[in-house]
């Protein structure tokens, strides 16, 4: 299983790469080796890094924060094959089996988005930006078969950083994002769940899906 992770700056530390390293070996079950888990980190600063994680040294391309993931599609970038990123705020609850089983890029739905807010778009920068409900805290690709996306980005990567505020509303505007997506209860949100009610009405207290794979940390629990 190929993992990789990014990491820029000071807003995580080597720390929360580690631990998110030891949150997937954590589910292995008896008889199953360390060595089955190739995990990657892309980052600016290395020192501290688990021996078991593999060193992508940051190559500085004037990209602004979150945008340093678009390199992971960059031609040579990862060894050719199949990939799972994972943001460093994500956390494991459970086997990743069925989240790496897909055979095509796949991304996360935000299901508990109510089709009534993706009609909504706004103009940034003179370009037409729609709402979406997709996201890429988690992602599985075939790096050799979405290359477009970086050489798509690179043609104009400072008007691509000004007119979107991520890369989730990037790859979706620019028909870049795939049709494809985990089911519903595998990856869920902390605060908003799995069902659109909950857009308008968050709990008080952090949503828990005992069943689901991977929770996303977004919203006022994030920590």
């Amino acid at each position: 299983m190929n993992i990789v992770t990014v990491k820029w700056g000071d807003k995580y530390t080597v720390d929360d790469v580690n631990k998110l390293y030891y949150s997937i070996v954590n589910m292995l079950q008896w008889g199953e080796n360390e060595n089955s888990i190739h995990f990657y980190c892309y980052t600016d600063d290395s020192i501290g890094l688990n021996p078991h994680i593999h060193w992508l040294p940051l190559i500085d391309m004037d990209l602004d924060g979150v945008w340093n993931k678009l390199a992971l599609f960059k031609p040579g970038m990862l060894p050719e094959g199949k990939w799972l990123y994972l943001d460093l705020d994500v956390i494991i609850q459970g086997r990743l089996d069925e989240i790496y089983m897909q055979n095509q890029f796949t991304m996360v739905k935000c299901y508990w988005k109510p089709i009534e807010q993706l009609k909504s778009d706004w103009i940034m920068e003179g370009r037409t930006v729609i709402d979406h409900n997709i996201n890429s805290s988690v992602m599985l690709f075939w790096n050799d078969e979405n290359y477009h996306i970086w050489e798509h980005f690179f043609q104009d990567p400072e008007d691509y950083m000004m007119a979107y505020p991520g890369i989730d509303g990037f790859l979706y505007c620019e028909g870049l994002a795939p049709e494809n997506y985990w089911k519903q209860g595998r990856i869920y949100s902390k605060y908003f769940g799995i069902k659109e009610e909950s857009w308008y009405n968050p709990p008080d207290e952090p949503y828990y899906l005992e069943t689901a794979a991977i929770c996303l940390l977004n919203g006022p629990w994030k920590i």
